[in-house]
């Protein structure tokens, strides 16, 4: 509106990991990942917007550091953007280490194995809710500074953002939170603080309750309104 000025906003809230577990964690055994090897979990649609290219060959450089780590990714695709991926990892040589999944993944239970999660689009991101929720879990994000994702990732207080299309920036900082466990804790706990400060529901909704009262406060017909 012409002429507004935003005095403040209220952050999307997630509810975070279910208070009760869904049963026994079988993704290990289902995808034969062995019990030592790290897990770098991707949650997003298989669209081109998402990054695989720039994921998979960030992924050749973590695999040279660290070679038994390995990449799952969880998300709706059609059939031809999966098959393009799937080319991806034929060129790279990542069949061994690259686990191409749908929906059948419950998102708490890989956050639960994943020692890190990493967002890489290289194209439109709106809030980067996947992040949160990785927060949540106490897992840090290796992420790419797209549309919201800096506003959630703030200072890199749950772990680490670089540039759209900065490679070797990306797969650094994967290895660096594989490798160094005292970086990983710092993260792990940052981004749990920013979580529980930010994107509860408890909080989203407070915030909302608050700005209520307060326009009903000044007009009796404003909460009518929203």
């Amino acid at each position: 509106i012409a002429g507004s000025t935003k005095v403040g906003f209220i952050h999307n809230g997630t509810e975070g990991p279910p208070a009760q577990a869904s049963g026994r964690n079988t993704i290990r055994e289902e995808l034969s990942i062995p019990p030592d090897s790290p897990i770098v979990a991707m949650l997003g649609t298989y669209e081109p917007r998402k990054g695989h290219r720039f994921l998979l060959e960030a992924f050749v450089r973590v695999r040279e550091a660290l070679p038994n780590a390995h990449l799952v990714v969880s998300g709706f695709g059609q059939a031809d953007e999966i098959a393009r991926v799937e080319g991806f990892v034929d060129e790279l040589k990542l069949n061994d280490s690259v686990h191409l999944e749908g929906f059948w993944i419950d998102r708490h239970d890989l956050m639960k194995v994943a020692s890190i999660v990493v967002v890489s689009s290289q194209g439109f991101e709106s809030f980067g809710l996947t992040l949160v929720e990785a927060m949540s879990h106490k897992v840090p994000v290796v992420s790419t500074r797209i549309g919201g994702t800096p506003e959630v990732m703030h200072k890199d207080e749950g772990g680490f953002s670089v540039e759209p299309h900065d490679l070797e920036g990306f797969a650094e900082k994967i290895t660096l939170l594989l490798s160094d466990k005292a970086v990983w804790q710092e993260k792990s706990s940052g981004g749990y603080r920013r979580y529980q400060e930010y994107f509860t529901i408890n909080r989203m909704a407070a915030d909302y309750a608050a700005l209520v009262r307060a326009d009903s406060a000044d007009s009796p017909n404003a909460a009518a309104k929203l």
